[in-house]
């Protein structure tokens, strides 16, 4: 079951209690662009999410705050109604994404991966098609084996 939370009050919905928020037009003035969700404390849903932005060298890492539960893509078995609120990946000179993705339950998770995807940038850009069991696993296995 699909779940929300609110990226200013961090207050989580089930589908059905998401489904009977307010909803407001998202241009007022064109009806066509159909409406957004609002959280019971006034924020407007998918607009300023919380985001960590880093750039090193011409790579960007980026870590956000989805408001739409995820699974872990890690171990598919944790938390199969997804509870992962937060995801880290990392943008190419281009502005293409690589493979390596990270996704994190809370907040304090989330900078944690961010920093630690900042300080391992240079070997994750030489493999970026090797997905590491965690990121969180890995501190201290720099050189070792990372399969």
């Amino acid at each position: 079951m699909s779940r929300f939370q609110c990226s200013e009050c961090w207050k989580k919905y089930t589908f059905d209690e998401y489904m009977q928020l307010k909803k407001i037009l998202i241009d007022p003035a064109d009806t066509k662009y159909g409406y957004t969700t609002v959280c019971t404390c006034g924020k407007e849903f998918h607009k300023g999410n919380w985001r960590l932005l880093s750039k090193i060298d011409d790579y960007e890492v980026s870590t956000v705050h989805t408001e739409m539960a995820q699974i872990s893509n890690i171990n598919f078995d944790d938390d199969p109604e997804g509870e992962y609120y937060f995801e880290t990946m990392i943008f190419n000179p281009q502005g293409k994404p690589l493979t390596f993705q990270m996704r994190y339950k809370t907040k304090e998770e989330a900078r944690e991966g961010h920093d630690q995807t900042v300080e391992m940038l240079p070997l994750i850009i030489l493999n970026p098609n090797k997905y590491p069991k965690s990121i969180l696993s890995m501190i201290g296995m720099i050189g070792g084996d990372l399969n």
